[in-house]
């Protein structure tokens, strides 16, 4: 078995620099968890699903963030070979574009974030040593802004193959804005693709009260969640189809978060689609 990739993460840039930016009264509880699955892993071999990788499965909505770790990852590898730029929208802590293969130095990494969550970043990557000197950093608002000129500006050529990250965003903007950037993406060269994860209708207006709280502290201390949803009723892959193709785009893949059955609508999803 491969080392699980919660546990792995404790050697990898992703934990160095979320050592860097945090005290440890913060984390204690966090490395806890994994130390302690990490004796049990050595001692019986056996991980939740959570702690996997590459995840295997059918992805419960509960262990999201862990499969789409496997998902995007994929994706990337899949279409690395034929791409000259890599941009990471909305890029937060992500640190892929760190850790590419040497056999892939050519290609150029742009990040695309706000400017605030940006100068963080940047501040981490020095404090833990990391360098980050190939990667191409664009400080924009995609509410707010054209983060597509800004792009331009910063060097990158749409006439060359790319692959657009977007992780963990679709879910804090709205429908014109989702459907806006992937059009935007759709109008680079042939050959370029893009990944993103999305909420169902149902997930975003869940009114238990693990969700509620969850919206409640996302409003309090961080970006609440917008309103862009894809209509996950069986099959959900033919309502994303038709959203991708409406923005210019070919599908590619689609995955759930969550099983799809007549009676049961999957609460999340992935996808990739080309240009």
């Amino acid at each position: 078995m491969k080392i699980p990739h919660a546990l792995r993460a404790m050697r990898s840039r992703n934990f160095r620099m979320f050592i860097a930016g945090q005290g440890t009264s913060h984390i204690g509880n966090w490395v806890q968890m994994i130390a302690v699955s990490w004796l049990v892993y050595r001692l019986t071999g056996y991980l939740p699903k959570m702690f996997r990788y590459p995840y295997p499965g059918v992805p419960s909505i509960n262990e999201q963030p862990a499969a789409r770790t496997t998902f995007f990852d994929t994706a990337l590898a899949r279409h690395l070979p034929e791409i000259e730029q890599l941009v990471i929208l909305g890029a937060g802590l992500d640190t892929r574009s760190y850790r590419l293969p040497a056999a892939r130095s050519h290609v150029r990494c742009f990040e695309v974030d706000a400017p605030r969550g940006q100068a963080f970043k940047r501040a981490m990557l020095a404090k833990a040593g990391i360098d980050a000197s190939r990667v191409t950093f664009v400080a924009a608002d995609f509410g707010r802004e054209d983060w597509y000129e800004k792009l331009q500006a910063a060097g990158f050529d749409p006439r060359k193959p790319s692959f657009f990250l977007w992780e963990s965003v679709t879910m804090y903007l709205d429908r014109p804005s989702v459907a806006s950037t992937l059009k935007r993406i759709a109008r680079t060269a042939h050959g370029s693709a893009v990944a993103f994860d999305y909420f169902s209708p149902e997930l975003l207006e869940d009114r238990s009260p693990t969700w509620r709280y969850g919206r409640a502290i996302l409003r309090v201390v961080a970006e609440p969640f917008g309103t862009f949803a894809l209509d996950t009723t069986p099959p959900a892959s033919e309502h994303v189809a038709a959203f991708v193709a409406a923005c210019g785009l070919t599908l590619e893949e689609q995955r759930n978060f969550g099983e799809e059955t007549g009676e049961r609508h999957p609460l999340a999803g992935f996808a990739t689609a080309v240009a």
